[in-house]
């Protein structure tokens, strides 16, 4: 028999023992052996998500919506990229309105494992924080308040649980527990990011420049038709190779499409003034110029605040092109 209850130290039990009446009560109680438990589970833990958002004073369980959490300690380490936050005074918003889409357990007399496969319409959390964060010399200390709203959400528990006796009665713990949702939408506000240091917010030049733009390249979208990137302090350049302007120009535009709205959610604004399309040429079978010295045309080409005549020799600068 399942009984899944929560404490108030957040750690979760199943009960395996058969006299659950307090438990029948506000849980249903599923058969492991039967051939319906995970449906049985599944009805089970839906109809648990709105009682225990309520809480259950008979059994101790607090409210888990909104739940509310003392203080969580997150840390990130990445190469050069090291990070660290204490976030204090959470308050959590949604579970109740999580859906269970399916469940699968294994279950036997010394072990078990469940699988709960959930979509959520959305999640909110606020809190108090206190980050410190570091790139290579550069260190950042702040504290601050925050929000976080998340839609869309698709996830799947995964839960390991041991025997463990009580006294006379048998529990089964939970000794570990995983979850990696998939989020639709996200969205954050925090205060008080770069409050030491006000050249932080200058966006290039900064001390932080290095760290936004290791954070802008490795974050940016990759064109699956082929297309090219060329990543520069504040320059990002789009290239393909073709038979025909005919076969580039579909490709081409569709990635600029799409980087144009991963630029307008992350609100970052482009200068149209500085941006332009360059089309190179290269057929064998012709022959243009009675002379050729592998020169360009004279012009001027400005490119990441540098200047090219229009004399350098055309191989420079364009071999990815060729």
């Amino acid at each position: 028999m399942f009984v899944f209850v929560t404490h108030k130290q957040y750690k979760s039990l199943y009960r395996c023992r058969r006299n659950t009446a307090l438990h029948e009560k506000y849980l249903k109680i599923c058969d492991r052996d039967s051939p319906d438990v995970n449906d049985c589970l599944a009805e089970a833990i839906q109809e648990a998500l709105k009682t225990l958002s309520r809480g259950i004073p008979d059994l101790g369980v607090p409210s888990i919506d909104p739940y509310e959490q003392d203080e969580i300690h997150l840390e990130y380490k990445n190469n050069q990229i090291r990070a660290q936050m204490d976030m204090k005074n959470l308050h959590v918003e949604g579970l109740k309105k999580a859906k269970i889409q399916g469940v699968r357990l294994k279950a036997d007399d010394d072990r078990f494992h469940l699988e709960i496969d959930v979509k959520q319409p959305k999640v909110f959390i606020k809190g108090d924080y206190h980050g410190e964060g570091q790139y290579n010399s550069l260190r950042v200390n702040t504290d601050g308040q925050f929000n976080v709203t998340m839609r869309d959400l698709v996830f799947t528990w995964k839960l390991d649980g041991v025997p463990e006796k009580q006294g006379d009665e048998t529990f089964m713990k939970i000794i570990s527990f995983y979850m990696r949702p998939d989020v639709g939408n996200f969205r954050s506000h925090v205060t008080n990011i770069f409050p030491d240091n006000p050249q932080l917010n200058i966006p290039q030049g900064s001390a932080l420049s290095p760290l936004l733009y290791s954070v802008y390249t490795n974050d940016i979208p990759r064109s699956s038709s082929g297309v090219q990137l060329a990543l520069f302090a504040d320059d990002t350049a789009l290239y393909l190779r073709g038979q025909s302007e005919r076969n580039i120009c579909p490709r081409l535009q569709k990635a600029i499409e799409d980087l144009a709205r991963r630029f307008q959610i992350w609100r970052i604004e482009i200068n149209a003034e500085k941006s332009a399309a360059i089309s190179f040429i290269y057929r064998k079978d012709e022959d243009t110029c009675s002379e050729c010295d592998n020169t360009v045309a004279d012009a001027r080409v400005r490119r990441a605040g540098e200047s090219h005549s229009g004399r350098e020799s055309s191989t420079e600068g364009v071999s990815q092109l060729h």
